[in-house]
């Protein structure tokens, strides 16, 4: 009897059970790619007209309505309900909208589209600008008219800072295992679009390939403000998708020659300035005692470089080296000079991912401490320190370059304490009240951050593709999976237009509308959306023994009724203790 509770206790502890299958994954990362598909614009959508009209909201428990608004003569004029007639251009194709297409609600105001007093009604204020004005009495919130792009933002627009930050996702999304050929070819738009358009509709910080090298050459300084800048946005999107089929050789053939100079004259160069004004720069240091390299942005402060930033334009260059060896671009043996020094490329690689790895070991898991030290010494906005977001990018580069044979000896030794300190620091990064979501940094943490959250996933099963996986390691995948998919069911059950946003932020460039209107905290929604289809594509690519742990249930296996599986092992103790008398 004994012996047929334990097997009937075997029988029946099918794995941990978890809230969320893997049949949810799937369905959540087809209609998330399939969203990602519709919402982009094309060359379909090009000449047609949206006429976006603010529908208004509700405000203190009543209705007010958004009117645009101009100053004549020292008065006010109402222009009416905030209304805008936009048709998608050229220059829009392969972008996505700031929420999504159609959305006729503004989302945003910019600091520079002020009015100049309060004319007698109630002041909205952002730091001393005036960005909006109540009217109470006829409740009407009033915006100053302006058509200038990004002044004024409707959520139906195209939003290119969103669509920039959004591809290295994409791509990654496509390395990871996505096939779906419509969303393959969304992502070849998108990578057409970063790589060869500049300042849509006056939009300053979108630059082509070109114009980046063009800056360099002529004005020696790195248009995008970084290292990491130009690697993440536009030459790992090239590089990895000219191996991926999503760059074709028109395209290649373009462009090339471009990221070929960017390489050699800012990534492989001992140094190069940040900005036009020359008071930041990006240093290339070697340690070739200590087996280390790594890029490293500095500022002038009181006269002198101190160091502010190093995770972010390492890992970017780190993937960077090493995809454009792959796509013939760049020899792993060519010569890099620095301070007197000569290296091959692929020394500086393998130093480069001991520093990462090193970085992981002495920042108790969190390897952007320099990044969090410059934020409380006033050298490094809160906003830019992104520590969850770029842990990840360093483990993509260590994971790529264990791949691509750059892995040292000393990093390998290394490399499993590393990631033990990682996986425990993201324990403690969790919100305390919302397991499985992950805060911008510890300074910004009042809400989830969409992108953190679906970063921590990423670099979770970046661990588990290196070799390390503990108990805590399946807990927070299944944290983070649940915290997913609940906000994926949650947005189908309320009939929303999207699955996945990140929340507006509190901002000293930007009133949100979201301050009147809580239905308008939505944003970046194909950003967040991007997020999700490659950190879920990740998990799908967990060996099934993880996927068990964490599921409780492996694909392959099929479901067998529980009934009948009990009744079948009853009849073989039972004919076994036939058998015996």
């Amino acid at each position: 009897m004994r012996r047929l509770l334990v097997i009937l206790c075997c029988v029946t502890a099918m794995g941990p059970a978890s809230a969320v299958t893997l049949e949810d994954v799937d369905q959540c990362l087809k209609d998330s790619t399939a969203w990602l598909v519709e919402n982009q614009f094309t060359e379909q959508d090009v000449g047609k007209t949206y006429t976006l009209r603010d529908p208004g909201g509700t405000y203190n428990g009543n209705q007010y309505e958004v009117h645009f608004a101009t100053e004549q003569d020292g008065q006010l004029q109402d222009e009416g309900p905030a209304s805008r007639d936009f048709t998608v251009e050229d220059v829009d194709i392969g972008t996505w909208p700031t929420t999504y297409k159609g959305d006729c609600r503004i989302i945003y105001v910019k600091k520079h589209n002020y009015f100049s007093s309060d004319h007698g009604l109630e002041a909205v204020k952002l730091g001393d600008k005036i960005l909006a004005l109540i009217d109470n009495n006829k409740r009407i919130v009033y915006v100053k008219k302006n058509d200038k792009y990004g002044y004024v933002g409707f959520g139906g627009e195209p939003g290119y800072s969103i669509t920039k930050f959004t591809i290295p996702m994409l791509v990654l999304a496509v390395e990871e295992g996505v096939t779906d050929e419509q969303f393959k070819n969304a992502v070849k738009r998108a990578i057409k679009w970063v790589l060869t358009v500049s300042n849509p509709r006056g939009y300053y910080y979108q630059h082509s390939l070109k114009d980046i090298r063009t800056t360099l050459e002529e004005n020696g300084y790195i248009r995008t403000g970084s290292i990491g800048g130009v690697c993440l946005y536009q030459l790992i999107p090239l590089l990895v998708g000219r191996e991926l089929g999503l760059v074709d050789d028109d395209l290649w053939n373009s462009v090339k020659n471009d990221a070929l100079y960017i390489i050699k004259n800012a990534i492989l160069a001992p140094e190069v300035y940040c900005s036009s004004k020359q008071d930041k720069k990006d240093v290339l240091i070697v340690d070739s005692k200590n087996g280390i390299a790594y890029w490293v942005r500095q500022r002038l402060k009181d006269g002198i470089w101190v160091d502010y930033s190093a995770i972010y334009d390492t890992a970017g260059a780190v993937l960077t080296l090493i995809h454009a060896i792959k796509t013939g671009l760049i020899s792993e043996n060519d010569d890099v000079n620095v301070e007197g020094s000569t290296y091959k490329v692929a020394d500086i690689i393998k130093y480069a991912v001991n520093f990462l790895v090193k970085r992981f070991y002495e920042g108790n898991g969190n390897p952007c401490f320099l990044e969090k030290q410059a934020v409380e010494q006033g050298l490094y906005w809160k906003s830019y320190y992104y520590p969850v977001k770029y842990s990840f990018y360093a483990l993509w580069a260590i994971r790529e370059a264990e791949n691509a044979g750059y892995l040292s000896d000393k990093a390998k030794d290394l490399l499993h304490d590393a990631l033990r300190r990682y996986v425990c620091w993201l324990y403690g990064m969790q919100l305390e009240n919302k397991p499985g979501y992950f805060p911008y940094n510890e300074y910004i943490k009042g809400s989830p951050d969409f992108a953190s959250t679906c970063a921590a996933l990423l670099g979770l099963c970046t661990a588990v593709d290196l070799g390390y996986k503990d108990s805590l390691t399946v807990q927070l995948i299944r944290n983070v999976v649940n915290a997913i998919i609940s906000q994926y069911k949650e947005a189908i059950e309320n009939g929303l237009k999207y699955y996945f946003y990140v929340p507006t932020p509190q901002s000293f460039y930007y009133l949100y509308m979201s301050r009147f209107f809580k239905d308008r905290e939505a944003n970046e929604c194909a950003f967040a959306t991007a997020h999700v289809v490659a950190a879920l594509k990740a998990v799908n690519n967990l060996p099934e023994s993880v996927k068990y742990e964490i599921f409780g249930r492996a694909r392959a296996r099929k479901k067998v009724p529980m009934v009948p599986l009990v009744m079948a092992t009853l009849s073989v103790l039972a004919l076994a203790s036939l058998r015996r008398r």
